[in-house]
């Protein structure tokens, strides 16, 4: 059996005030999310006060450790969620199926637990399908065209 993945993440409020008292002074904790788990992991690290920097330093070493951005988005997500979710099971595969139809693998991710986080994979493929035929728009109700417009599947 294989360690399971991890991978560095900044999140915006993580941060720790080098001087007491002063905002201005907090620097960006990075944090580590581990496959399989939820919640995250503090880390002793400090990567300065500016969060594109602290987020670039996030990417350089979970490229490092062979994490593709849809891998970290992945283990972030599942982080975030209870494992008996029928979402949990399913993002890797879910990146997967909108990669193959030549989707963004973190933004189909994003619109299904935001409008299915219930819906079984057979229902997955055919979204994937619609968004790739560009039939989604005549088959989609107010939420789902609501929902794709904000994961940026659609203009």
């Amino acid at each position: 059996m294989s360690d399971p993945k991890r991978a560095i993440i900044i999140i915006e409020t993580c941060r720790k005030e080098m001087v007491e008292g002063c905002p201005k002074s907090a620097q960006y904790v990075p944090c580590i999310v581990v496959e399989g788990e939820t919640g995250y992991y503090l880390t002793d690290w400090l990567w300065g006060n500016d969060f594109e920097v602290a987020k670039e330093l996030a990417d350089e070493y979970n490229a490092k450790l062979g994490l593709t951005p849809d891998d970290v988005f992945v283990l972030v997500a599942q982080s975030m969620r209870q494992e008996d979710s029928p979402y949990y099971g399913n993002l890797s595969q879910m990146v997967a199926l909108a990669k193959e139809h030549g989707l963004d693998g973190v933004k189909f991710a994003q619109f299904w637990q935001m409008r299915f986080p219930d819906h079984g994979t057979s229902y997955m493929k055919d979204w994937a399908r619609r968004l790739r035929d560009g039939t989604a728009k005549e088959q989609a109700d107010h939420e789902t065209m609501r929902a794709l417009h904000q994961c940026g599947l659609l203009e």
